[in-house]
């Protein structure tokens, strides 16, 4: 398991070597769906810094903090990361193609249904963290939807 702040160099390193470097609310968006789908494929959490239900989406504050500087700018930067080669082989086909994504587009995942939703309910329901027993549920659901439509 890793920090979320290694994740987030890993997923924008492979986004600045691809020539597409995401800014930090997309990096955001790729960090909530990359643990829902390393979840899926391997039963572990790719980390457990804590996610937090914020307007836009959901967001690792300690990842926030580090790149706010940014502001909506694309992050160039290539820094050393933890990842290892295992994890990279799963990682990087997914990072791939949340990069083609436009962020718009993230957000509104995010925003249709799963724990952001029920955390966020507009600011009118309960309000902070996401807590990963819900993202774990909703990923498993998720899985069990998908092999019902095989």
């Amino acid at each position: 398991m890793y920090r979320a702040q290694e994740v987030a160099k890993y997923v924008i390193g492979e986004c600045t070597k691809a020539g597409k470097p995401v800014d930090n609310m997309k990096l955001q968006k790729m960090l909530y769906f990359l643990w829902i789908d390393y979840y899926r494929q391997t039963g572990k959490n790719l980390f457990n810094d804590e996610i937090q239900a914020w307007k836009y989406g959901p967001v690792i504050p300690a990842v926030y903090w580090k790149y706010r500087t940014f502001i909506a700018d694309p992050i160039c930067l290539t820094e050393p990361n933890t990842v290892s080669q295992n994890d990279s082989s799963i990682l990087s086909p997914l990072v791939m193609t949340y990069n083609k994504r436009d962020v718009g587009s993230l957000v509104g995942e995010t925003h249709a249904k799963g724990p952001w939703k029920t955390i966020y309910n507009d600011g009118k329901g309960m309000s902070g963290t996401i807590p990963y027993d819900m993202i774990r549920d909703y990923a498993d659901s998720y899985e069990r939807r998908l092999s019902r439509m095989e």
